[in-house]
């Protein structure tokens, strides 16, 4: 099967369907923005595109400051850079100015 698809370059709709699942964010919901889309797609197609992931992680290098969708915990490296940016700060280095972004709802569409 897998070998079809990278032979063909297409995969079959019965594949690319999916079952959406409405998961609640408040109760009781009262709006449809009140709703997490959660996608169930088939199982043969997970593997398939994590078989993709697995070889385009091997293939492409990404930058040192990639930190979203890897295995490794971006979060950590992130806080030690900022602890490191406010030591070296408060120590006489340079001036500095930082900006946070709220992206708490960025995939709540």
């Amino acid at each position: 099967l897998y070998n079809r698809l990278y032979l063909t370059g297409s995969i079959p709709d019965s594949l690319k369907k999916a079952r959406t699942i409405l998961i609640p964010k408040s109760n009781p919901p009262s709006s449809p923005g009140d709703y997490r889309l959660i996608f169930i797609s088939s199982y043969f197609y997970r593997i398939d595109t994590s078989s993709i992931s697995k070889h385009l992680t091997c293939a492409v290098e990404l930058d040192d400051r990639q930190k979203g969708f890897i295995k490794e915990d971006g979060n950590r490296d992130n806080l030690t850079l900022i602890d490191t940016l406010i030591n070296k700060t408060k120590s006489g280095w340079k001036s500095l100015f930082m900006t946070f972004k709220d992206v708490k709802k960025a995939f709540d569409s």
